[in-house]
């Protein structure tokens, strides 16, 4: 009987760190000056978050594009610029993994980890949150310029 409850108990920790059973997660964006929260939603372990904003130097498309890992961080998958400045802006010396590919450059993000996002949001820049299929506006309809958001990612206990 020991020897079974043993063996259940490795199973059910290795389905819940293997993702079978997905730990429940919500994504919180909030106004940092504010101190209020814009908005949350869903999200699972593995998913893909995505940051998308016209330049504020350059006035090209930048989206930068994580995945969610077990520890609750951003892992940066990779950056995609509308130039090369832009892109040289973010990082000065990319060597191989700057690559020119369907119109756009892309940054390989080698899986830098980011506890926290944090951006500079002002309607001009039109930043979005893409969480799965559902796209949220992040610089929001008032004038105020360069508010600071900040992206977080938390356990949810289920219902």
């Amino acid at each position: 009987m020991n020897g079974s409850l043993c063996l259940l108990s490795i199973l059910l920790l290795a389905c819940t760190t293997l993702g079978r059973f997905p730990e429940h997660l919500r994504i919180y964006v909030r106004d940092v000056v504010a101190a209020r929260e814009m908005m949350s939603t869903p999200i699972t372990i593995g998913d893909k978050v995505e940051v998308e904003y016209t330049h504020s130097i350059f006035g090209v498309q930048q989206k930068e594009i994580f995945s969610v890992d077990i520890r609750k961080n951003f892992l940066l998958e990779k950056v995609i610029f509308g130039s090369i400045a832009a892109a040289l802006y973010f990082h000065s010396d990319p060597g191989r993994d700057l690559v020119f590919e369907d119109n756009a450059w892309v940054l390989k993000g080698n899986k830098q980890i980011y506890p926290v996002l944090k951006y500079r949001v002002s309607p001009g820049t039109g930043h979005l949150l893409k969480v799965g299929n559902r796209t949220f506006s992040l610089s929001g309809e008032s004038s105020e310029s360069g508010r600071l958001i900040e992206i977080s990612l938390e356990k949810k206990d289920p219902i």
